[in-house]
């Protein structure tokens, strides 16, 4: 009698471990323990640089895009004369947000790709 008990408890032992092994959950749980134990070293106070790498790679780069087209608005019609800087550096504005933002999505990929490719 012991022994189908006994083979009952290790099936048992055998799908548990089966399902931890497939708990899809496991891999978010180690990324949120490694953000905790980061985080847990953290000063009192935050720093600009420290928000702004929370902040996904795709908005910083659009957010360095409009900050470079409107340098580039304001400071052509002041090297150069006539109404065409003015217009170029205004075009300039979405050009360069749309570049920021590709980049910053290309870098933001490349980041997820490591991450992936480290789990396994």
């Amino acid at each position: 009698m012991s022994k189908p008990i006994d083979d009952r408890e290790r099936l048992a032992q055998i799908r548990d471990r089966q399902l931890q092994a497939r708990d899809p959950r496991s891999a978010d749980r180690k990324v949120h323990r490694t953000v905790a134990k980061r985080r847990g070293r953290r000063q009192e106070r935050v720093t600009i640089a420290e928000m702004l790498t929370d902040v996904p790679a795709k908005w910083r780069g659009l957010f360095l895009g409009v900050l470079a087209g409107a340098v580039v608005w304001v400071a052509l019609p002041l090297l150069f004369e006539g109404s065409w800087p003015g217009l170029v550096g205004l075009a300039s504005l979405p050009a360069l947000a749309v570049i920021g933002f590709v980049i910053g999505q290309a870098y933001q990929m490349r980041d997820e790709l490591v991450d992936l490719t480290r789990r396994k």
